[in-house]
């Protein structure tokens, strides 16, 4: 389901007899989105996020990440495994990213981060709504959660017109707020309450929370400040 299309395993040790110190598991996966997506996955709850270049976490003796589409396990079994230098070894190896990959940071700025996580298919119970970055944000002591569905311009805007054609044909009440030039869509969703959604150019995003004051300014700071091109 992420696109795997090989895995490598490689074991270091300091001599050929001996135990290895560091084992590296390198899955090839279809798109950066679907690497983002397993780490996201495979992230824990005492996870640690890694410093510096490159998408990664710490956990314990072990080291993963996301570079471009390869998801990469480090895990050292002694001191001699030197995690942080095998990561950079290793992306240096694999060659500079050439897609941008997931847009994880590309949210307004709806609150402080609380978790980040890929959704495959059917978010939210949409079948339309697929490959789908997820972010929960807390905000003045409420949770909100927010999407990101990266694309072409026109598969962005092929999305928007099926989500609105979605709530027309269920009877779900929405109206248009233009922000910063934009047709931001507020929905009075009677399963999943209020909520608003619009359309950046190579991205859909959306938000579950009443679209008020505060957040209509995040909305239009996040369009003005050219996160989209």
């Amino acid at each position: 389901s992420a696109g795997f299309q090989g895995l490598a395993v490689a074991e270091y040790a300091a001599n050929a007899q001996g135990a290895p110190s560091l084992v590296v598991n390198l899955w090839a996966l279809g798109q950066p989105l679907h690497a983002f997506g397993v780490l996201m996955d495979e992230a824990g709850p005492d996870a640690v996020a890694l410093e510096g270049e490159g998408l990664g976490f710490r956990t314990g003796s072990g080291q993963s990440l996301a570079h471009g589409r390869y998801y990469v396990q480090i895990n050292a079994f002694d001191d001699d495994g030197n995690l942080t230098a095998a990561g950079e070894e290793l992306r240096a190896a694999l060659g500079p990213v050439k897609d941008a990959g997931p847009a994880i940071a590309e949210f307004p700025a709806f609150g402080r981060v609380v978790a980040t996580r890929f959704v495959k298919e059917a978010y939210r119970g949409l079948d339309l709504l697929t490959n789908v970055i997820e972010r929960r944000f807390e905000r003045d002591g409420t949770e909100i959660e927010a999407f990101v569905i990266q694309g072409t311009a026109e598969k962005v805007t092929g999305l928007e017109r099926s989500v609105l054609a979605f709530l027309d044909t269920e009877g779900i009440g929405h109206e248009t707020v233009p922000v910063a030039g934009r047709a931001v869509h507020r929905v009075s969703d009677p399963y999943e309450g209020d909520w608003f959604f619009f359309a950046a150019t190579d991205r859909l995003v959306g938000a579950y929370a009443p679209l008020d004051a505060g957040l209509q300014a995040a909305v239009q700071e996040y369009l003005a400040r050219g996160q989209t091109p």
